[in-house]
């Protein structure tokens, strides 16, 4: 039966009842009018169209109003004290326009709390007609339930709108909302980022991958309030827009505090880092404050810092940033990269003893880039692994090449990323060494100490595994990191490398001087070389020295510098001797 049709049949149903005494009609089609409206799939009802004035409402609008309609009947009340506040405008707008027009209406609204059936709120589609009777308007219609059908289109729209994996928002409904406090001018915006995290995927698994993720986005929740409003950007990005922009300093030390602790994955404790970008909103679209939230967090992962704070200078960053990828991806093609080497002595005869190989950029523009302006671009684009594979080859190389001139090295270390430490480091430096020929004892793979606390259980696996195969394992910048004293004593190590930053007060302050002291005791009670870096005076050499460590490196002996500028300096240092 059409719509038209249905209404047409419904009126005259819903007319007969209130006229029943007036028209005298008979009780047998009386009683199958009432029968037909009770049977209908939802509740009808009658309302006068000028003032709303319920005039009837069936058994089940009865049912699905579940309110005292008897009084409200009796009362004459109008029809809008069923409709919730937020929906009665838009359902008078849709009245007006039908009565205005004569034609039928069909409005989706909710009943006001605590009227309705389902708990803790009741949706009803109204379908009805404005009917014109001697000059009097009168609006039938039909009630039918949609609560269940809206509770799985809101549940479609949540599942459409927010991440599966942690509940946050998905990038593209955030931004929508940004967008207002964004071009007002209005709060602030923190982009996190999981340093590591695909890293940490591959090695425990995408399930384990998943449930870090659910747990910094539950860590997230705790630190701001309910007028934040927290997003996944991106596969181990976030973003946490804050209204009140008054209390960001506030709220950037309470995210690092909360997501600092190790967290609970797969039955082991793991310790991550999360680097924060902060930018405030400065009338400006929601697209440029995540661009300047993003610029911040680069510049602090950059500088080796755990947040930032955009600043009108980062900008160039932007421009400059897209051709510095692309000229990384080009620079091993291109034979761009080189290995420097400096030079490792003995601290008592300053005799040779090693070198450490350093990766360096020769950029056709910018000159020679040190690593630690590219590293951790390599990093974040997955190319380390390329450039990691690539230095270990150089540098097996080189030692081949030095003995074949008669230029002998005992040991060269050679840095490598958390991103390396995998099986695969593990086969890749076994092949190196079998195709050149190299005893084991000739390589060092030097490690940062908070590399090793990303994955203390995975980092220790493969460590051991090539400190079994004969290859030094060096801890580099000890002191700089956390928690690393801990689990020194289970570390597989051979060496320590004491940082610059320990040295440059010595021996003159007896605060460095006592660290240096504690340090070194500490490794010989744990059979451990030190290696100091940054020895750049005689003084600080002969303190050393005195002071039991016996592996020197810095500037005093010799900078960084090529391999075939390193070897003429080596000889022409021994022929001096």
């Amino acid at each position: 039966m059409r719509w038209s049709r249905l209404c047409h049949h419904m009126g005259s149903l819903c007319s007969a009842i209130p006229r029943r005494s007036a028209l005298h009609a008979d009780s047998q089609r009386e009683t199958l009018s009432a029968a037909i409206i009770d049977n209908l799939p939802g509740g009808v009802y009658r309302t006068d169209a000028s003032s709303n004035t319920l005039l009837f409402m069936s058994h089940g609008a009865r049912e699905l109003i579940d309110g005292q309609l008897d009084e409200l009947l009796a009362d004459q009340t109008p029809f809008d004290v069923l409709i919730h506040p937020d929906d009665l405008c838009r359902w008078r707008g849709e009245l007006a326009h039908a009565v205005s027009e004569g034609q039928r209406h069909e409005v989706l609204y909710r009943l006001k709390p605590g009227i309705g059936r389902h708990h803790p709120q009741t949706w009803v589609l109204d379908r009805g007609v404005v009917i014109n009777e001697r000059g009097r308007l009168f609006r039938e219609g039909l009630l039918l339930d949609m609560t269940s059908h809206q509770r799985v289109q809101q549940h479609l729209a949540y599942v459409v709108d927010h991440d599966a994996v942690t509940g946050l928002w998905q990038r593209l409904p955030f931004i929508n909302h940004l967008e207002q406090f964004a071009e007002r001018g209005e709060g602030a915006l923190f982009y996190l980022d999981i340093v590591r995290y695909s890293s940490i995927n591959n090695e425990l698994g995408h399930q384990a991958g998943d449930e870090l993720l659910h747990q910094v986005a539950q860590r997230l929740s705790q630190c701001v309030s309910e007028s934040s409003v927290m997003a996944r950007m991106g596969a181990d990005e976030f973003a946490v827009f804050v209204p009140d922009a008054d209390r960001q300093h506030e709220t950037m030390a309470r995210l690092l505090t909360v997501l600092k602790p190790a967290y609970q994955i797969a039955g082991q404790f793991l310790a991550i880092d999360i680097s924060i970008g902060l930018a405030q909103a400065s009338s400006c679209s929601a697209d440029v404050l995540i661009r300047q939230a993003r610029l911040a967090l680069q510049y602090a992962r950059a500088n080796n810092q755990i947040s930032g704070e955009f600043e009108a200078d980062l900008s160039h960053m932007e421009t400059c940033r897209l051709p510095m990828e692309q000229a990384l991806r080009d620079a091993l093609a291109r034979n761009e990269m080189e290995v420097y080497y400096q030079v490792q002595v003995d601290a008592c005869s300053g005799q040779m003893v090693g070198a450490e190989s350093l990766m360096r950029w020769r950029h056709p523009e910018l000159g020679n880039v040190p690593p630690d302006s590219f590293i951790p671009l390599a990093e974040e684009m997955g190319l380390i692994n390329a450039l990691g594979r690539w230095s270990l080859e150089c540098v097996c190389q080189q030692l081949v090449d030095w003995d074949r001139v008669g230029f002998y090295m005992p040991r060269v270390s050679v840095n490598v990323s958390a991103l390396q430490l995998t099986p695969a480091l593990i086969e890749e430096v076994e092949r190196l060494l079998d195709r050149h020929d190299l005893a084991p004892s000739r390589l060092e793979l030097e490690v940062t100490e908070t590399q090793l606390m990303h994955d203390l259980a995975l980092s220790h696996t493969i460590l051991q595994t090539l400190r079994e195969r004969g290859i030094a394992i060096a801890l580099d910048d000890f002191g700089t990191g956390y928690s690393s004293l801990a689990y020194l004593a289970s570390l597989p190590l051979d060496r320590l490398k004491i940082d610059k930053r320990f040295v440059d007060g010595v021996p003159d302050r007896l605060q460095e001087r006592g660290v240096i002291t504690a340090i070194i005791s500490m490794a010989l009670a744990l059979d451990l070389d030190v290696i100091v870096e940054g020895v750049e005076s005689r003084r600080q050499w002969h303190y050393l020295r005195d002071h039991q460590c016996r592996t020197l490196q810095g500037y005093l002996f010799g900078v960084a510098m090529p391999a075939d500028e390193f070897m003429a300096c080596r000889q022409a240092i021994a022929q001096q001797r």
